[in-house]
């Protein structure tokens, strides 16, 4: 696990960054995770990644094996490190812009500072996982379910994702 932060602070204009993330974690989704599509139901949808990405007398190389329902390498027992991958991530958790009023207007009204800001949470997250789908949440899915809405553990994906948050602010210093 890692996070770092950049800023600056420049003629009043303020700016920072915090990023988080974890650099590798191996991660082989549920059998029950949309990530299979028609592997894991055959009643589900063909993912995009999925075509032509799945054994054929022609495609003997595929990835994936020939398209059949309920695959049972894909459920609790049976897993294979075939299909393992790497959830790493990285995510812009916050994103400051902001302000700080000229120092003459601020004292002309008796105050030491006055500052607006924009902030922005929980922007962008990349995930090598997400050349596949974009659908998981990539964040917890390798933990299992969130714990706040389940005591389910599968490592399927489907969970609340983080939510996008956006703020605006005003900073009074007396």
């Amino acid at each position: 696990m890692y996070s770092f932060n950049l800023g600056f602070d420049w003629n009043g204009i303020f700016f920072s960054a915090f990023f988080q993330g974890v650099g590798h974690q191996d991660w082989i989704p549920s059998g029950e995770c949309s990530l299979w599509g028609p592997y894991n139901r055959p009643y589900d949808q063909v993912p995009k990644w999925i075509i032509g990405n799945y054994w054929t007398k022609d495609n003997r190389d595929a990835w994936l094996p020939v398209l059949t329902g309920y695959y049972r390498p894909f459920y609790s027992g049976y897993e294979t490190t075939r299909y393992m991958l790497n959830a790493a991530y990285l995510r812009l958790k916050n994103l400051q812009l902001g302000w700080h009023l000229p120092t003459k207007w601020v004292k002309a009204i008796r105050m030491s500072d006055i500052s607006i800001y924009l902030s922005g949470e929980n922007l962008y997250t990349w995930s090598p996982v997400y050349k596949w789908s974009r659908d998981l949440d990539i964040v917890t899915a390798p933990n299992g379910s969130d714990s706040d809405i389940s005591s389910d553990s599968v490592g399927d994906g489907h969970n609340y994702p983080s939510m996008r948050t956006f703020s605006l602010g005003l900073t009074l210093k007396f």
